[in-house]
């Protein structure tokens, strides 16, 4: 076995292999989103526009209630990804409620 850093041996924590992407998918699955409102506003922001452009719809905006909902609870990226993107997907304006998110 390779020298160990840390609790790894060295030779697990090479980049560039599948380890690595995997080891990304878990970050994303249990990774928290900061507790600012302002972080979580802005990565909200970020994903809507993402899932926007990934389905091929005009760009979104959250409302008020959107807002409040997002900042009033504790989210994993994976989580939050996840309802930002099923609320574009299943909302026909460019209006994103907390009713779309929920």
């Amino acid at each position: 076995m390779g020298r160990r850093h840390g609790s790894l041996p060295l030779r697990s924590r090479r980049r560039g292999g599948a380890n690595d992407a995997l080891s990304a998918r878990a970050l994303l699955l249990v990774h928290p989103v900061p507790a600012d409102p302002d972080d979580i506003l802005a990565i909200a922001v970020h994903l809507l526009t993402r899932s926007a452009t990934a389905q091929g719809k005009e760009a979104a905006i959250l409302s008020q209630d959107a807002a409040l909902f997002l900042t009033r609870r504790r989210w994993g990226l994976k989580d939050l990804a996840l309802r930002i993107s099923r609320a574009v997907a299943c909302n026909e304006g460019s209006l994103i409620t907390a009713a779309d998110l929920g």
